[in-house]
């Protein structure tokens, strides 16, 4: 009889969290998954073990990751924009109207909260 399996792709830090994880339950049961994982892990490390797949960052996580260099005359200029016609915004747009917003104290606390929030302040 055989057995299907199924292989995950996970990254380094995922299959690092998966073992500790599983070290702190005791399980005997799971031993040999713990054994399969370190060595998947220590096959990594040692540049052995090549990705099976490398993933493009997603719309938003680019947005997130690029940080232009926005002058404060620039910024000024997208938040008159966003006041008068919020909707004719783009994405990147509104985050450095919400960069400016939260740094000039035109955001409520809820807002401000939420921002902080969303950039892991």
């Amino acid at each position: 009889m055989s057995t299907k399996k199924y292989r995950p792709y996970l990254s380094l830090s995922e299959l690092t969290a998966i073992s500790t994880a599983l070290k702190t339950t005791a399980l005997s049961s799971s031993f040999p998954l713990i054994t399969y994982l370190d060595g998947y892990i220590i096959d990594i490390n040692r540049g052995t073990r090549a990705a099976s797949l490398e993933t493009k960052p997603s719309f938003i996580e680019t947005l997130h990751s690029t940080n232009p260099v926005v002058d404060e005359y620039q910024s000024l200029n997208l938040f008159a924009k966003w006041s008068h016609f919020p909707a004719s915004c783009s994405p990147a747009e509104l985050l450095i109207v919400n960069e400016y917003r939260y740094f000039h104290d035109k955001m409520t606390e809820q807002e401000e909260r939420d921002y902080e929030k969303s950039q892991g302040l």
